[in-house]
């Protein structure tokens, strides 16, 4: 759709909508950077608990490495599925809201959704 087609037929409906699904996008992606970062770091931190047995810790070194890692990587990875299950749940309510919103037209629902 051009922009001069866009213009005539957006309403301020639309744009309130549109907005709303970009906050939830937003929210998604925020949430899967954070279980991406987190699963490079817990691998980092088992990296370096595991180069730490030849500094003559030993064992504790990898044990410590190991818990560490365990915990950086699996709670911001827990933190991660949260928040993106927030956005996706915003997406559901958004599209329910669309959906049987009286005040737009099929063409607007779907072009607000994303489908056309």
């Amino acid at each position: 759709m051009s922009p001069q087609q866009r213009s005539a037929n957006w309403t301020p409906m639309m744009t309130r909508y549109t907005d709303a699904y970009r906050l939830a996008r937003a929210i998604t992606r925020i949430g899967e950077t954070i279980k991406i970062v987190s699963l490079i770091a817990g691998a980092c931190l088992l990296a370096l608990g595991l180069s730490g047995t030849s500094s003559g810790f030993g064992g504790a070194s990898i044990f410590f490495g190991v818990v560490l890692a365990v915990v950086v990587g699996g709670v911001g990875f827990i933190l991660g599925v949260l928040l993106s299950a927030q956005g996706q749940l915003l997406t559901a309510t958004l599209d329910t809201a669309v959906h049987s919103c009286p005040f737009l037209q099929n063409e607007q629902r779907a072009e607000i959704m994303s489908v056309s």
